[in-house]
């Protein structure tokens, strides 16, 4: 059986994400993090339905967080086939007003998350010489937004790793893509 991560699965779209791949045949293993009842309730109703699936929950902002959030997935599932980086959250301010703390939250939620889980995916997928990460950007990382500078830099900044890590892990059989979902 394949398996797929999917962060961020407590949400609407990381929630479509995981019903499609569960669909599939994929096992898979739903985040959540502040709201991890959805996740769980997600991967319960997916049990009912004979599907295999994993509930796991975790401030992806952590690096340490990552690498349980990783390693409680492989062991439920076994070696993580997909990897879809979908955990984030929004900002919408006036860029003079952001704050050091809403920066920070917001780059640990939405960027550094694909980081730390793309560099476990990335180990694990290289020894197997397959795999696929998927990241969910923003049209606003494409195009930008006024009133979500910050959140349209830091999603561009997920698209720029996108096409980077891309080139980097081809060469092993891997793909690294991102949607831009708006």
């Amino acid at each position: 059986m394949k398996t797929a991560l999917i962060t961020g699965a407590s949400g609407e779209i990381g929630a479509a994400v995981a019903r499609h791949f569960a669909g599939a045949g994929y096992g898979v293993a739903v985040h959540g993090a502040k709201h991890f009842e959805a996740a769980q309730a997600l991967a319960e109703a997916l049990s009912a339905e004979g599907r295999t699936a994993f509930a796991v929950q975790g401030d992806l902002s952590a690096p340490e967080a990552c690498a349980r959030v990783w390693a409680e997935s492989e062991s439920a599932l076994g070696p993580v086939d997909v990897l879809v980086n979908g955990a984030g959250i929004s900002l919408v301010e006036f860029f003079d007003a952001v704050s050091p703390a809403a920066w920070n939250a917001l780059v640990g939620a939405n960027l550094s998350s694909a980081v730390w889980l793309s560099q476990h995916a990335a180990k694990s997928m290289i020894r197997r010489k397959a795999g696929a990460i998927v990241n969910v950007s923003s049209i606003w990382g494409v195009s930008g937004a006024a009133m979500e500078v910050a959140y349209s830099a830091v999603k561009a900044g997920m698209l720029g790793m996108t096409r980077a890590l891309a080139l980097e892990l081809a060469p092993s059989g891997i793909t690294v893509n991102a949607v831009a979902p708006g």
